[in-house]
């Protein structure tokens, strides 16, 4: 039993820290995702740019004509991942529209 302020005994909880920790952050994450402002253009337009400069595959690139053909190879991969994104874009619009809301009342 734990000693509660005010002098309250209330029982100590069988959830572990680190298990609490992960609760917090998947509740966190889900608010994120759900709010409707985790996926958006910007971000679509921030990560590819981010792809074909910062993470480009530009290992033994030597020429221009190499440095082109390794910023279609970082495009193609973004695009890649870009469709794999899409369907939990596309599941975060419909759960912000209000259709899944708990208990069908909307958020509107």
């Amino acid at each position: 039993m734990m000693v509660a302020p005010g002098g309250r005994r209330v029982p100590e909880r069988s959830t572990s820290v680190p298990l609490r920790r992960l609760r917090r952050a998947a509740r966190a994450w889900w608010a994120a995702v759900t709010s409707g402002r985790f996926f958006t253009w910007w971000s679509a337009a921030v990560s590819l740019l981010a792809s074909v400069t910062v993470l480009g595959s530009y290992f033994g690139v030597t020429q221009a004509q190499d440095y082109h053909v390794a910023v279609g190879v970082s495009a193609i991969g973004w695009a890649v991942i870009a469709a794999l994104v899409l369907p939990v874009a596309w599941t975060e619009r419909r759960v912000h529209g209000g259709c899944a809301c708990a208990g069908g009342v909307s958020r509107t």
